[in-house]
């Protein structure tokens, strides 16, 4: 992967950069990442947006190095705070350069608004199939770490968050290398299912991995709706997120 960056000569100079941190993918799909940092730029409120990846190039401490002086909001593009971000964090307390002041935000998939973001993706697939959310079954399918507790937490509160809400039917979360299962939970006799990969690209998981697992169950009544990491709204969600977030303790 090669180093992107996107400038806005409109943003104040006292507006902040971001950096978005995506994990990488083998998946030449798998481009969300810099098409969100277009968009904040596009937006205006960022002087500038750049891209970095926790595996492949370039490194989260190679763009900080060439970045400038100022305020710097770090958004990890995960949907956990599992090991990953952990290590992010870790190794952002070391990266600043004089006169940088690092911000940040929790992983993408933790955030509040992303219940309703999810929403949106699934009613509007819902209408594309002619299905009344109320009649229909709404399953998330995240990746899942089964050695690493913290990488479900995110997905399982937002499954809560979504079933009390009474927009759907029902309300499952399965997982492609945890319990439970996706494979099972796609098999399971339900109403038609509305599938939104709780994924941060259209990388390996998104595009094999759960696509295969999908054709697998052979279902008329099954639909999948994409990955979260690649729906064009997240730039509004992270807009909110970056505006909101805080200092990085030393």
């Amino acid at each position: 992967m090669s180093s992107t960056r996107f400038h806005c000569p409109k943003a104040p100079a006292t507006e902040p950069a971001v950096l978005l941190v995506g994990h990488g993918s083998r998946c030449t799909a798998a481009d969300a990442v810099a098409t969100h940092a277009a968009r904040l730029v596009q937006s205006g409120r960022y002087r500038r947006a750049d891209v970095a990846y926790l595996r492949g190039d370039p490194s989260p401490t190679d763009v900080l190095a060439k970045m400038p002086a100022g305020d710097i909001v770090v958004v990890p593009m995960l949907m956990s705070n599992g090991s990953l971000a952990r290590r992010l964090a870790t190794d952002l307390r070391a990266a600043p350069h004089p006169g940088q002041r690092l911000h940040l935000c929790p992983p993408i998939g933790a955030s509040p608004g992303m219940a309703g973001l999810v929403s949106r993706m699934a009613e509007r697939a819902s209408a594309a199939a002619g299905w009344a959310p109320a009649a229909s079954r709404l399953l998330l399918i995240g990746h899942g770490n089964s050695r690493d507790p913290d990488s479900r937490r995110s997905m399982d509160s937002l499954v809560r968050s979504l079933h009390a809400c009474g927009r759907f039917g029902r309300v499952d979360g399965a997982y492609l290398e945890a319990e439970p299962r996706a494979a099972d939970a796609l098999w399971l006799a339900s109403p038609p299912t509305i599938v939104v990969g709780f994924l941060a690209d259209r990388g390996v998981h998104a595009e094999l991995d759960l696509r295969g697992a999908i054709s697998a169950a052979d279902r008329v009544d099954l639909i999948y709706a994409g990955p979260v990491g690649a729906e064009p709204h997240l730039a509004d969600l992270l807009m909110r997120e970056i505006d909101a977030a805080p200092r990085l303790a030393a």
